[in-house]
């Protein structure tokens, strides 16, 4: 039988991992629909939309460099490694910028 100490150490144990656990489907939901966020000419973020930046100087328009080994991006922001244009972002809305060769 356990003593009433280890019972105590065991039960605060189990609590504070269900506490910790992964996140449950509804706060998943929530960060999913959470607005999409720009970064401003300053450095600060922001909620996407209309006046978003406006008194930062502007939304940023530098953009990162795309990922090594990438030859095109497609219409949906991600990067592709395709090595050929025809079919390289059929899942992600067609090619918006293609860097590979022709």
């Amino acid at each position: 039988m356990l003593s009433s100490t280890r019972r105590s150490l065991l039960l605060s144990a189990a609590c504070a991992l269900t506490f910790f656990a992964a996140p449950s489907a509804t706060d998943q939901a929530a960060a999913a629909d959470a607005p999409a966020r720009v970064t401003c000419s300053d450095g600060t973020t922001s909620k996407s939309g209309q006046g978003a930046c406006s008194h930062h100087g502007g939304v940023s328009t530098t953009l990162p460099a795309p990922p090594a080994g990438s030859t095109g991006k497609c219409k949906d922001g991600t990067f592709t490694q395709s090595q050929q244009r025809s079919g390289a972002c059929s899942q992600h809305g067609g090619v918006a910028e293609w860097f590979g060769s022709k």
